[in-house]
């Protein structure tokens, strides 16, 4: 009986600490070299949809801001007045890449030069336009809670809801400000 409780003992323990390490915060998972990430995004075929973003840190939609050269994406509109055209994207996928294009015809880029703040600003698609999504969270058909990472650089891009609500790709894991809820426009079929 002694052996039989012995193994339900390791049972137990080995279940702790599997729990324990899986409820590690991503500083933690960070500098365990641990990446924490949802289900990737796949196109299988080359796809588009307008969509919306929304931090789930502050709650704010993220809107590109035009009349400007800055053109910087920042989560910042409450949405009380509705969403406009700053908020609305196009986002397209082929393969894993996806691309988002601004209501005024520029794709976003992460300055990986800089600090790695994302522009709406960028005529083409080159590899800085490129990012990875990442479900975490399928709230319904039509929303799911994300992660994005800019594929240039590998980092998740976080909304800085402790400044100006801009947002970055310079975050080495996912946590509350890497978190994003993407709207999919219900008609709007997935079709370029």
């Amino acid at each position: 009986m002694s052996g039989k409780r012995s193994r339900i003992a390791a049972a137990v323990a080995l279940s702790l600490l599997t729990v324990l390490s899986l409820a590690q915060p991503a500083s933690a998972a960070a500098q365990s070299s641990v990446r924490v990430t949802g289900t990737q995004w796949h196109a299988s075929a080359s796809n588009c949809r307008t969509v919306y973003l929304r931090s789930n840190a502050s709650f704010y939609w993220v809107a590109a801001e035009f009349g400007n050269d800055n053109r910087r994406l920042r989560a910042r509109t409450n949405g009380d007045n509705g969403l406009g055209t700053w908020e609305r994207f196009t986002l397209r996928g082929v393969g894993y890449d996806y691309t988002l294009l601004s209501s005024e015809g520029k794709y976003v880029s992460a300055d990986t030069g800089g600090d790695g703040t994302l522009y709406a600003r960028a005529p083409w698609v080159d590899s800085w336009e490129k990012f990875h999504i990442y479900s975490y969270y399928d709230v319904d058909s039509h929303n799911s809670n994300i992660n994005i990472t800019s594929a240039v650089n590998d980092r998740y891009v976080s909304a800085d809801i402790g400044g100006d609500g801009t947002l970055r790709a310079r975050a080495t894991a996912p946590d509350l400000w890497e978190g994003f809820r993407i709207y999919l426009v219900e008609n709007d079929a997935w079709s370029c």
